[in-house]
């Protein structure tokens, strides 16, 4: 008897205890237009800035970034010396902050942030800080971790979620050629819902992981990168592994591995994802999609380009491993490519040809395509049945 009433106890002083936890989760809000007293407490006190946000940030915390441009103001002490002090500027995260942006700037606490609706409230994180359109003054990255430490672990994730990441032109020298969106020196961090685009660097223009960092992309579109050596989308090394579900790296180019490029003892692991219009412009042995100098693809249930030039897999050691299940190399029929557009009509081969089961992860579901609201994925179909989960970032 006594065990039992021991056990209620406990449940009851478990549940007290989440409900607590829940009950202290506080909001800050960004929205760059507010007018209130900048201190983050609600939409009309909101921080105008997001580097003011992310300073004041402690582990555990939640931001809210309402539509529109932002940009970094401070270079964590990088000290680059003038001309290009300004260009040192960029993001940083911290441990176990959540950033999400798509949001009108009027919502309520209580929102469900799956009704946000990332088309019509685009939040813009810029290195465009100089003069807008020269990207020659632009910052190095748009988020820089140049420290081993950011980590994520089930639910307390240290999560990017909801921007389009743009204008990073690392093309200076030491880590400062390098990750002109993204920079990940060991960092385990998620990032969701976010179009990483149009940045540049010596290699790995869209992101750079180096040292075991282990980023997991989901419903991320990566376009429209480029990279002078290596890696216009993604370069990893040093161990690190990069995990994509259902996105699309497409229009990136690089000198080798247009759109991703692997070190030895670095992988990529592609889950109903598209890679595919990438380009090398190397005369010999480009890897337009993909590039393995000793390192590791899988491709699951995805579509990727295998034409001539398109796949390059080096072996020194013979530590390669190239594996690819339930995929496949059709033209996946984008909308307007040309364009800009990738979504994928009813009649292309990567639709309702996913797995389901990356889908619906521990660690985060994805409810709906990049679109975000309106939007939702595991479509019905005319005969009423559901559909499986199409590749790519649209459904």
């Amino acid at each position: 008897m006594k065990s039992h009433i021991s056990t209620i106890l406990l449940i009851i002083m478990f549940a007290l205890m989440t409900n607590t936890a829940q009950s202290l989760v506080i909001i800050t809000y960004v929205k760059h237009d507010a007018t209130g007293l900048n201190n983050g407490t609600s939409w009309a006190n909101a921080y105008t800035s997001l580097e003011t946000a992310l300073t004041a940030a402690i582990s555990g915390d939640i931001i809210w970034v309402a539509a529109g441009t932002y940009k970094p103001t401070s270079d964590h002490g990088l000290n680059i010396p003038s001309p290009n002090t300004e260009r040192g500027y960029h993001f940083r995260m911290k441990n176990y902050v959540k950033i999400y942006g798509g949001f009108a700037g009027n919502e309520p606490s209580s929102f469900n942030l799956t009704l946000r609706n990332f088309v019509l409230n685009e939040t813009i994180l810029s290195g465009d800080i100089g003069i807008v359109g020269d990207n020659s003054d632009n910052c190095f990255h748009v988020f820089y971790h140049p420290e081993l430490g950011l980590k994520s672990y089930s639910n307390n994730q240290t999560l990017v979620d909801g921007f389009t990441i743009t204008g990073g032109k690392a093309n200076s020298t030491g880590d400062h050629g390098y990750g002109g969106g993204f920079f990940n020196n060991g960092d385990d961090i998620y990032i969701s819902n976010c179009i990483i685009q149009d940045n540049y660097a010596l290699r790995g223009a869209g992101m750079y992981n180096l040292n075991d960092a282990d980023p997991s992309l989901r419903n991320c579109l990566i376009t429209g990168n480029t990279a002078i050596v290596c890696g216009g989308g993604i370069f990893n090394k040093d161990g690190s592994s990069a995990d994509f579900f259902n996105s699309t790296i497409c229009k990136n180019v690089a000198g080798n591995g247009g759109g991703i490029y692997c070190e030895t003892g670095s992988g990529s692991y592609l889950y109903n994802t598209i890679v595919w219009a990438n380009t090398a412009t190397s005369v010999t042995n480009p890897g337009n999609q993909i590039y393995l100098y000793g390192g590791t693809s899988k491709i699951n249930y995805s579509c990727y380009s295998n034409g001539a030039e398109d796949v390059y897999v080096f072996s020194p050691g013979n530590y390669t491993d190239f594996e690819v299940s339930n995929s496949i190399t059709n033209d996946p029929k984008f909308v307007d490519p040309d364009n800009g557009d990738y979504r994928i009509p009813g009649n292309s081969p990567c639709a309702d040809a996913g797995s389901n089961v990356y889908i619906e992860s521990p660690f985060q579901v994805i409810a709906q395509d990049i679109r975000g609201f309106g939007f939702g994925r595991k479509l019905n179909k005319t005969d009423g049945t559901t559909g499986i989960f199409d590749m790519g970032v649209y459904e």
